[in-house]
């Protein structure tokens, strides 16, 4: 027990915790308001929002994927996870501002999940060698589910926002989207598989 609270003391697994909470955040604020978008700037119905949202979502397991395979050609672990941060913050502005129409914001959604697949894998591969022993190691991954936990409970979702909820939504409001959510109540499956999925890694 006494190893287990000095390691979450130590700067490098809490620095870790904290990435993979902001990425959670990111990724959810966005997936948690993709349907209504989808509804709302390409018109789409409720079914087709889901398998859209289902496309999008899917990017983020090839992003997963490609962090591996860059990994293992030596890409450096900082290097990945800034790229892929300031692509998933400058798309989540293309996507939320009313700079696009509807195609370019769910092609920069695609973007968004794509590029934001190479941070959860990146920490995930990071774990052991910042748990610094092999016992310490499900400590470390149980740090970075925290971590993870707490991005999504912080992100807006359905039925309850906080202020970067509001936030988004009269970004969508701007842009030309009513942002009902009672039109869009059964719309948030997306998010919900993708919060699920991610859970399992």
């Amino acid at each position: 027990m006494q190893e287990a609270t000095a390691l979450a003391r130590r700067r490098t697994p809490a620095f870790l915790m904290v990435l993979f909470g902001l990425y959670s955040l990111m990724f959810f604020a966005v997936f948690s308001f993709l349907p209504i978008l989808l509804t709302e700037r390409l018109g789409v119905s409720s079914q087709g929002a889901g398998g859209l949202s289902a496309l999008a979502a899917a990017g983020n397991v090839v992003g997963n994927l490609a962090a591996g395979n860059l990994l293992a050609r030596g890409v450096s672990r900082p290097l990945l996870i800034a790229v892929a941060a300031v692509v998933m913050g400058a798309s989540a502005l293309g996507i939320f501002l009313p700079v696009l129409g509807g195609q370019g914001a769910f092609i920069l959604c695609l973007l968004f999940s794509a590029t934001g697949g190479l941070i959860p894998a990146t920490l995930l591969a990071t774990a052991p060698a910042a748990a610094g022993s092999a016992p310490m190691v499900p400590v470390m991954m149980g740090l970075l589910m925290t971590g993870s936990n707490f991005g999504q409970v912080t992100a807006p979702n359905r039925g309850r926002r906080g202020r970067l909820g509001v936030g988004l939504e009269r970004g969508l409001r701007h842009s030309g989207c009513r942002c009902n959510p009672r039109r869009s109540g059964g719309l948030d499956a997306g998010a919900q598989g993708s919060q699920a999925r991610q859970r399992g890694e």
